[in-house]
């Protein structure tokens, strides 16, 4: 009677790892479906057919102004390589919608455009443009391409601010040093 009972209790623990391993790949098929669901119902398709490239990247250097780095990728779902011709940059407005403030030289970008992209490859433009002048701004840039979809990212340039608190000169000490109280404002990254 003592070896029936080892052998049912080895079979009720067998019986329960098998249920486990069931209801945890139910489990899994039913989530997959569920999500997959909203998705499908939400509409998100991978274009096909089409050139494609997106914005990976934007960084915005706040020592210096006067460029910023731009990481374009052309998805391995693309038709075809991309060929990069222009970036703009341009601003939302609620009367005219979409207004282009400038089309960045193309002398002015690193590595040079046109600029032909392999599906899968990233590259890194250094775009030599003051975007000083855009601080405390939401900026779009676009990325055009010679046929197929370009992209378009929207970034909020930060703002760097300087306040001159005071300024302290004593003739009858030196006339060739002053002192300058400069505070950062509470905006400034």
């Amino acid at each position: 009677m003592l070896s029936l009972r080892r052998s049912t209790k080895g079979v009720s623990k067998l019986v329960f790892l098998i249920l486990l391993a069931a209801s945890a790949t139910f489990g899994a098929i039913l989530s997959y479906v569920w999500t997959e669901a909203y998705y499908i119902e939400a509409g998100f398709k991978v274009p096909e057919g089409v050139i494609t490239v997106s914005i990976t990247n934007v960084t915005f250097p706040i020592q210096d102004a006067t460029y910023f780095n731009l990481t374009v990728l052309t998805p391995s779902f693309s038709n075809d390589d991309a060929l990069i011709t222009h970036i703009i940059l341009g601003k939302y407005t609620l009367i005219r919608g979409f207004e282009i403030i400038q089309v960045i030289p193309t002398g002015s970008i690193e590595p040079s455009i046109p600029y032909p992209l392999a599906r899968s490859e990233e590259v890194t433009f250094k775009c030599n443009n003051d975007w000083g002048a855009f601080a405390g701004e939401t900026i779009y840039i676009v990325v055009l391409l010679q046929e197929g979809s370009g992209s378009t990212v929207g970034f909020d340039i930060g703002i760097v601010e300087l306040e001159v608190t005071g300024v302290e000169i004593d003739t009858k000490v030196t006339i060739e040093r002053f002192n300058l109280s400069v505070r950062n404002s509470e905006e400034s990254l």
